[in-house]
């Protein structure tokens, strides 16, 4: 039996995702990867390795339920980025997913 969405006045949700590429430049450049030492590097990598790997399966179970979710790649700005969450929560039906056929 599919469980029923969840409905509550004024609430909605949409995932935000980063491609890996802009996790690891994110990463890199707050650490100071190019000057850190061998041992902080190895710390920044594993960390990476674990943030990936959530992403990925983070993604995995979005799109699997059919939950809403934007891209925050590089290039957009927070204007952009709030807008497209915006236009997405108009659409919805239920929380986190679109109106059927949006």
């Amino acid at each position: 039996m599919p469980v029923a969405g969840l409905k509550v006045r004024h609430t909605a949700a949409v995932w935000l995702t980063a491609d890996v590429t802009v996790l690891r430049a994110r990463v890199h450049a707050a650490g100071h990867y190019d000057t850190a030492t061998t041992r902080e590097q190895l710390l920044m990598d594993a960390f990476l390795a674990r943030t990936e790997r959530y992403q990925r399966l983070m993604i995995d179970a979005v799109d699997r339920l059919g939950l809403d979710h934007i891209g925050t790649g590089a290039g957009h700005t927070v204007a952009d980025l709030a807008e497209s969450v915006l236009a997405a929560v108009g659409a919805q039906d239920a929380v986190g997913r679109r109106a059927a056929g949006g």
